[in-house]
């Protein structure tokens, strides 16, 4: 690339390779920025004609050098790059030169600009970016999760929508049984308000973070290997009236109004009309906590609705979509994990441990066929 003068700007560069994190940063790598502008003396007599070239002499000590020149007094500079191409490859040095080029030409048009004001990005990029960011998505305002799930239920009644221990739950079973917690959760008098739900992954967990929003509650998701300390922190702070958790923990925790899982009547066939409405808090997840106490997040229906429907068709989730749950029901993402498939008409496999064990994993995908789950960058190393 050449460059037109007027060139003083253009001292300005070890700065603008600050913006790359190249330039004299020894985490990285060896940059070497080289600015040679000397001209030939012309007020010679007789000068012999003669022009200038680079000889590359076969060794580089440096890692990446960046030379910007004009020796042959051309009043063009030109900028040409030495790298070792073990550590870049030909894609990355185009994609430096484009942006290095846009970021000089602003310089070199506004030398009165500042640094932040500075774009480092060029037209077509920029054009590429707001492609990529037109995310507008249109989609049923008035509509709440267990909207889309009964939907699904009422056209998929008969297909697996869950999976637990090799036993297989119909939509029609799986809905069945939230109705059961629904309509339990009711007996306690107890809408519009919080309900913790702190137990092991099952079918059971599935259900009744169903049933709770059936309810026209939200749910606190509490994952039972959390120190006791925290948990008892979140059922305080967040004023919740009522925990569903199993048979091993409804002793630990003092609560007046409980219900075991292991103790409801799942032979029953029971009938619920949801009462959740778009603007209802659908679920409130507690954080880690800027400072260092956990802060509950309430997310309402319409928010969360937004997101899954959105999941569901850039994933295109059907009847033939088969998702591992692996994250645990705590964590944010098992929202999506949970529900896109379950309004998509897809099968959820709860796997039979909580513990992210690769080994499970593995057995799982295979077992079931699974063809999409969501896990954390680290686990895919393994």
């Amino acid at each position: 690339t050449t460059i037109k003068e007027p060139t003083s700007q253009l001292n300005i560069l070890p700065t603008v390779l600050n913006l790359f994190g190249l330039y004299n940063n020894p985490n990285n790598y060896s940059v070497v920025y080289s600015f040679q502008n000397m001209r030939p003396n012309t007020n010679f007599p007789n000068l012999v004609e003669y022009r200038s070239e680079w000889d590359f002499v076969g060794f580089m000590q440096d890692e990446f050098v960046v030379n910007i020149t004009d020796i042959n007094n051309s009043g063009t500079y030109n900028i040409s790059y030495d790298y070792l191409v073990e550590l870049f490859s030909e894609q990355e040095i185009e994609y430096i030169h484009r942006r290095l080029t846009t970021i000089l030409f602003e310089i070199i048009n506004n030398k009165n600009k500042k640094i932040s004001e500075i774009n480092i990005i060029d037209k077509a990029e920029k054009q590429l970016m707001s492609e990529l960011n037109n995310t507008y998505f249109e989609y049923d305002k008035t509509k709440t999760i267990i909207d889309l799930f009964e939907e699904t239920v009422a056209n998929n009644s008969e297909s697996i929508a869950l999976i637990h221990k090799d036993k297989k739950y119909t939509y029609r079973e799986l809905n069945n049984i939230a109705n059961i917690i629904a309509n339990k959760i009711e007996s306690f008098g107890i809408t519009n308000s919080k309900v913790a739900i702190l137990c092991k992954k099952s079918e059971l967990m599935v259900a009744s973070l169903l049933g709770i929003m059936k309810s026209g509650n939200s749910y606190i998701p509490i994952d039972p290997a959390y120190p006791k300390k925290r948990i008892n922190y979140i059922l305080q702070d967040s004023n919740c009236e009522l925990i569903i958790t199993n048979e091993k923990h409804a002793n630990k925790y003092e609560f007046e109004n409980k219900i075991v899982l292991e103790n409801l009547d799942l032979s029953l066939t029971l009938n619920h009309t949801s009462v959740a409405k778009p603007e209802n808090i659908a679920y409130m997840i507690y954080t880690s906590g800027t400072t260092g106490k956990p802060k509950g997040v309430k997310i309402k229906h319409h928010n969360i609705v937004n997101t899954l429907i959105w999941r569901k068709d850039y994933y295109k989730f059907d009847e033939k979509t088969v998702v591992l749950q692996i994250p645990s029901f705590s964590f944010d993402s098992s929202v999506e994990d949970i529900f896109t498939p379950l309004i998509s008409g897809s099968t959820l496999v709860v796997p039979a441990s909580n513990r992210m064990d690769i080994n499970v994993i593995c057995e799982e995908i295979v077992k079931h066929k699974v063809n999409h789950f969501l896990v954390v960058p680290s686990l895919y190393k393994i």
